[in-house]
């Protein structure tokens, strides 16, 4: 029954047609929202300092859209503990013209830095009584629609050194929390220090125990910098919240982040959930003209191209091995040019005027086709800035050591920035693999490689090639590790691009002689060779993982050919098939078995 509901639940409950599947056309009544009440909460922004002042801007931002009912903050709301208070109210103006762009009602809650004299005096009530005249009072409650909230004062000594909840603050909060139960709705309890952590106030002893009797439901602090959550006590939650603005120096999975809090009443529980600063994003925050000028420098792959290759290093080695990268560009703006190896540095993205990262580089990475230990070097270089509708070519100047095993396929990434309509500076990720002059090298597994980026390249180890002479023939041994060999169906042999994207998973030939190149492309799965009548001879041989076949040239085929592409087309069983290479397709690999 459990499974039944709660199926009805998550599942729209959707009007059936006669045949069993869901009515198209259909209008379906959605169920009425369940939260009663949302409050939003501030943390602490001490010692923020300027640089802090943006997530505030941008919390702000973020809840005019969240739209919560009312906003509180848990204080800290300055740097403060001066002896100036002409200083105070300069930095107590910059918070307090923040929030009162807020769409909805704010309620201060007192903090140390607030309300403690740089003086170190205790007697010395300027800033608290300051505090008073310009921000509210130093402890108060507020009465919302089914919730009472109760903002307590956490430094009445103003000495930053003994926390004290004296008798009269503690004797208006029994009669708070009296007064809130008579109401009949649940309450929770705002302060700056989180008391219950402090023994001299006798959290445990005075004030838990008068907790859940009168239907408190959270107690939320600050002041640590650090968002946490201390355990539950009677059906009591306990929170600290971390920074919004204020000074952190850890990652965020130490509690240390710039972030907004929200408090959900939903049929009198509580449910507390946390944001980073500045997670909303407006409607207009990227533009069509902008996203235009995007795609037009990564859609055309003529935007950037590669002239010259590698050469195998080989046990030699390459020194300043030259290529280089003629960038165009086609959009309306200047763009910046940068051109860098992908060697896992760089892998995150900062949105510039945004608290947000991007980690999509280091997401996208397949280690299946890039290598990112790659051996090769490109010397640094500066930006280039190309005008709008110019190009430029970009020299580039390559090092690699000696190696014992060929060199996989580098990918490089050209970096195109330009300013955005909003001053914003956007870059642009365009991969290409540097070319590499292939030579089959009698007895060596050369990788076939996936020479142009897909989304849809597979996590399979690359394919491996073996050449070697057998009398005048040419043998080659592919293996390729493979978790699911596609097989043929009878669709897969009505298609008219079986050669070139086949359903299933296929070995191609192609020898390059002085015409067009002679290609052939066979099929695993049911023993089909496509192409010229006569050809190669193929044979699938025995494979522990995938699968693995032999293919022998004969002499007559070898005469006259200048090089050879060897290519898998990898399946999957999916509607993409995935091709990789020995060579890129207008550069092939070069014979370097002997042939006549």
């Amino acid at each position: 029954m459990l499974a039944l509901l709660l199926a009805w639940i998550c599942v729209p409950p959707f009007t059936n047609a006669p045949d069993g599947g869901a009515r198209e056309g259909q209008v379906v009544q959605a169920p009425s929202p369940k939260r009663d009440l949302r409050l939003a909460i501030l943390p602490d922004r001490t010692t923020g300092r300027d640089w802090g002042l943006p997530y505030l801007d941008a919390a702000v931002e973020d809840l005019n859209r969240l739209k919560p009912d009312v906003v509180f903050c848990v204080g800290d709301l300055i740097q403060g503990y001066t002896r100036r208070p002409e200083v105070w109210q300069s930095q107590m103006d910059a918070y307090l013209s923040r929030v009162k762009a807020l769409d909805m009602p704010w309620y201060p809650t007192a903090g140390n830095h607030d309300v403690i004299a740089g003086t170190r005096d205790p007697n010395d009530r300027r800033f608290a009584e300051l505090y008073r005249r310009e921000v509210g009072p130093l402890w108060y409650a507020v009465d919302l629609d089914r919730l009472t909230t109760i903002i307590l004062y956490s430094d009445e000594n103003l000495d930053d050194r003994s926390i004290q909840l004296g008798d009269e603050q503690f004797t208006w909060l029994k009669g708070q929390l009296d007064r809130a139960k008579s109401r009949g709705v649940p309450t929770i309890l705002l302060m700056h220090r989180p008391l219950w952590r402090y023994r001299e106030v006798g959290w445990d002893e005075r004030v838990h125990p008068l907790l859940a009797p009168s239907g408190t439901i959270a107690v939320i602090a600050g002041h640590f910098h650090s968002m946490q959550r201390d355990p539950d006590r009677d059906g009591v939650q306990y929170h600290i919240l971390g920074t919004c603005g204020g000074a952190i120096d850890q990652h965020p999975l130490t509690g240390q982040l710039q972030h907004i809090s929200m408090l959900d009443l939903k049929d009198g529980a509580a449910e507390v959930w946390h944001q980073f600063a500045g997670a909303t994003l407006p409607g207009d925050f990227i533009v069509a003209e902008d996203q235009e000028r995007a795609f037009n420098l990564k859609r055309d792959a003529k935007t950037v191209t590669i002239a010259g290759s590698l050469a195998e290093p080989g046990l030699r080695g390459l020194e300043d091995a030259p290529l280089t990268v003629t960038v165009s560009n086609p959009i309306d703006q200047p763009i910046t040019a940068v051109v860098r190896l992908r060697d896992g540095s760089g892998e995150e993205w900062i949105v510039p005027g945004e608290p947000a990262v991007s980690r999509t580089p280091r997401d996208t990475h397949n280690p299946a086709v890039t290598d990112l230990d790659t051996p090769i070097t490109l010397d640094s270089m500066a930006p280039v800035t190309i005008a709008p509708r110019s190009k430029a070519t970009i020299p580039l100047s390559i090092d690699c050591p000696a190696l014992k095993d060929p060199l996989r396929a580098p990918e490089a990434v050209i970096e195109l920035s330009f300013t955005d309509s909003k001053g914003r500076t956007v870059p642009v990720a365009v991969r290409r693999r540097l070319p590499i002059a292939r030579t089959l090298i009698p007895g060596v597994p050369m990788p076939l490689e996936e020479w142009e980026w897909t989304p849809y390249a597979t996590d399979d180890a690359p394919p491996t090639i073996v050449a070697e002479r057998a009398g005048e023939s040419l043998i080659l041994t592919v293996r390729v590790p493979d978790d699911r060999v596609a097989e043929s169906f009878p669709a897969a042999t009505k298609r008219r691009d079986r050669a070139t994207n086949p359903l299933v998973d296929a070995l191609a030939i192609r020898l390059y002689g002085a015409g067009e190149p002679a290609s052939w492309t066979w099929e695993p799965s049911t023993g089909s060779v496509l192409g010229m009548t006569s050809g190669p001879t193929f044979e699938r041989v025995p494979s522990t993982d995938g699968w693995s076949a032999r293919c022998t040239i004969p002499p007559g085929l070898l005469k006259g050919i200048r090089g050879i592409n060897i290519g898998v087309a990898d399946n999957d069983d999916t509607f993409h098939t995935q091709w990789r290479w020995l060579s890129p397709n207008e550069l092939p690999a070069a014979l370097g078995v002997n042939h006549r």
